[in-house]
C-alpha cells in the first residue's frame, strides 16, 4: 500500500487594514450581482458586520474575491 503524501502548509497570509477607497474593483470579474442577491449580501453585513475580510492583491489594491462585499460595506458606510 503506498503511503500518503505529507500535506503541505499553506502559503504564508498577511493581513492587513486598508481603507476601502483605496481597493479597486476587478473588472474582470464574471459574477454579476443582481439587487437581490446584494441585499442578502447586505442583510448579512448589517446582522453580523464584515465575518470573511476581502481579498486583495497587495501590489495593486485589486480585489480578488470580495466585489460584492465591497460594494456593500461602501454603500453602507464602511471606510
Amino acid at each position: 500500500m503506498p503511503r500518503k503524501k505529507k500535506a503541505e502548509a499553506p502559503p504564508s497570509v498577511d493581513y492587513c487594514k486598508r481603507a476601502v477607497d483605496t481597493l479597486v474593483y476587478d473588472d474582470q470579474n464574471p459574477r454579476v450581482r443582481n439587487e437581490r442577491n446584494l441585499a442578502a449580501i447586505r442583510s448579512s453585513v448589517r446582522e453580523h458586520g464584515q465575518v470573511e475580510p476581502v481579498l486583495v492583491q497587495a501590489s495593486t489594491g485589486r480585489v480578488v474575491h470580495g466585489n460584492g462585499r465591497l460594494q456593500v460595506m461602501v454603500e453602507e458606510g464602511f471606510t
